[in-house]
């Protein structure tokens, strides 16, 4: 498999993780507290981080160094 495709796998897989976690809050937030878009609103803000900082991991890994610039929240 080429470094490429394994880049692009990694970020697939990380973006997947995080929607579904976003998703999984949001809808548990929900059914706590019917018509809250706070809390959807908040999940998706750091669920976007965490998946800027797990691709910006993940092309580091496929160029085989590591990053300190990690962007965070």
């Amino acid at each position: 498999m080429s470094k490429m495709r394994e880049l692009m796998d990694a970020i697939g897989a990380a973006w997947a993780a995080r929607i579904a976690r976003v998703v999984a809050g949001a809808r548990a937030s929900e059914a706590r507290r019917p018509g809250t878009g706070a809390a959807y609103a908040e999940g998706y803000r750091a669920g976007y981080w965490d998946g800027v900082n797990d691709t910006v991991r993940a092309a580091d890994q496929a160029e085989g160094g590591m990053q300190s610039g990690v962007a965070s929240a």
